[in-house]
């Protein structure tokens, strides 16, 4: 990219793919915090807007879907300020959205 686009939000993101990602697009760079059960409540109160996705395990189809979504939107130019998490090791995955906590 330009120089002056790797000042921007899309050109950090890039440094971050080319020097940690494992793959030259970089979908293994998550934008989702991973984390317990018991801290999604307060992850919710301060932010506005959430996703949190529940999946049994790290090498589910459906979580890697979702990551690959989230990165997909973080990565579309949108305007999205919604925060997201992830928590493993529940029996039914699924995705929930929470606005204003």
């Amino acid at each position: 990219p330009p120089p002056h686009v790797l000042r921007q939000p899309p050109g950090q993101r890039w440094w971050l793919t080319k020097y940690m990602g494992n793959d030259k697009k970089g979908t293994n760079l998550h934008y989702s915090i991973p984390m317990k059960a018991g801290k999604v409540k307060k992850f919710v109160k301060r932010n506005p807007a959430a996703v949190i996705g529940y999946f049994a395990d790290e090498s589910s189809k459906q979580y890697q879907e979702y990551h690959r979504v989230l990165w997909n939107i973080a990565f579309s130019g949108t305007n999205t300020s919604a925060a997201a998490g992830t928590v493993t090791g529940v029996k039914d995955e699924h995705v929930t959205v929470f606005r204003d906590g």
